[in-house]
């Protein structure tokens, strides 16, 4: 590794026991970096060699770890001996600054900031990577912008059992594991994860929760009851997350943000109710005719008092009278009418007779004898 750019050094940032940060500028461009290599006590020790090489490993392994929820690394060098790791300088509040001056973060905002959090997380577990220092003050918010950047990394859980016992007070107290603080326990993802629940408790809270060697030896309702207000599913991702076992806690990101997401409640399948329904019409024998609604009677009783307006004009269904026929019947009747009556008028005998032609009817004479009457009863 060697140093492609000159660095400008500007104000100290951190000088912890496990490293170093400084910030400096990169001449020519005046580009704001974060410079971070092993501290002064570490270099010091016998296993510096070993402490520079996990530096070495880690931040070449960070370098091919990309997210926009990540700083950026610019550079890696070398100078006299010593690893350094540059990043990109990330302008804008910490979390912390944030909770310290307003007291807490709205939940759906804190929600928004610990899911970028966690994804990022989740980029370095995927890589092979445990952050070990995740805190608000190490979570800093873009200026003007909803969109906040993890920054840091932790070195302890890679230094030997001497080393994390003599310093275990410089962990973070809230947030760090229980894990973090035994120095026979190994790092896993869910150290990272006990580090999220921890600092989603501060954002909502104002505080952290109660150091983790204390945890199970404090009443739950003393700590707990802040999350009072706080969403079921919120309350139960930060608890779960906070288990002091790390095997009971979630083992992956991916199952912790899942905890934070309510399960929707399903809704009443209709297109499954109306097939139930139309299998039972199918299935069951035809139904005898049900008695009309009482209103249906009702109405067919007011019928007859309707005005003439109201009703209801129904097509007659018998069969029509063929009126074409009877005007052709009518018309050879009176053809017929008017021959016999010229018949008469010009064939007419002129003598009396008793036929039908003769104008003049004469009859047989009228006979003397009486038709006896019957009597009356």
């Amino acid at each position: 590794m060697t140093n492609e750019n000159q660095y400008i050094l500007d104000d100290s940032i951190g000088q912890g026991t496990f490293s170093h940060t400084q910030k400096a500028l990169i001449s020519g461009s005046q580009q704001p970096v974060i410079i971070k290599t092993l501290a002064q006590t570490l270099r010091d020790r016998p296993e510096q060699e070993q402490f520079k090489q996990h530096f070495r490993n880690l931040a070449r392994r960070l370098v091919r770890c990309k997210h926009p929820h990540l700083a950026k690394v610019v550079e890696l060098f070398e100078e006299e001996g010593s690893p350094y790791i540059v990043y990109e300088f990330i302008p804008g509040t910490s979390l912390a600054d944030r909770v310290e001056m307003e007291g807490s973060i709205p939940e759906a905002q804190a929600l928004t900031f610990i899911r970028q959090v966690a994804a990022a997380v989740n980029a370095l577990h995927e890589a092979g990577l445990h952050h070990l220092a995740i805190k608000p003050q190490n979570i800093i918010q873009r200026r003007d912008k909803e969109e906040v950047i993890l920054v840091e990394f932790g070195l302890t859980c890679e230094l030997n059992p001497n080393i994390k016992q003599t310093h275990a007070n410089l962990l973070a107290s809230g947030y760090a594991a229980p894990e973090q603080h035994d120095p026979e326990q190994s790092c896993s993802p869910a150290t990272d994860i006990y580090a999220l629940a921890a600092t989603l408790y501060c954002l909502l809270v104002g505080n952290p929760p109660p150091p983790a060697p204390l945890l199970d030896r404090i009443p739950s309702s003393e700590w707990q009851q802040h999350l009072a207000s706080c969403a079921p599913t919120v309350k139960n991702a930060i608890l779960q997350g906070l288990i002091v076992d790390p095997l009971q806690r979630p083992q992956s990101v991916v199952q912790w943000l899942a905890l934070l997401t309510p399960k929707p409640t399903p809704a009443p399948n209709k297109a499954v109710s109306s097939q139930k329904t139309s299998e039972k019409t199918v299935a069951s024998p035809p139904s005898k005719p049900k008695t009309k609604p009482p209103a249906i009677a009702y109405q067919t009783a007011t019928v007859p008092h309707a005005s003439p307006k109201a009703k209801t004009h129904r097509p007659n269904s018998k069969p029509k009278f063929p009126l074409g026929a009877l005007a052709t019947v009518c018309a050879i009747a009176a053809s017929a009418g008017m021959g016999f009556g010229f018949s008469l008028r010009f064939n007419s005998p002129s003598e009396s007779g008793s036929s039908l032609w003769h104008l003049k009817q004469s009859f047989p004479p009228r006979s003397q004898e009486s038709i006896p009457l019957p009597k009356p009863e």
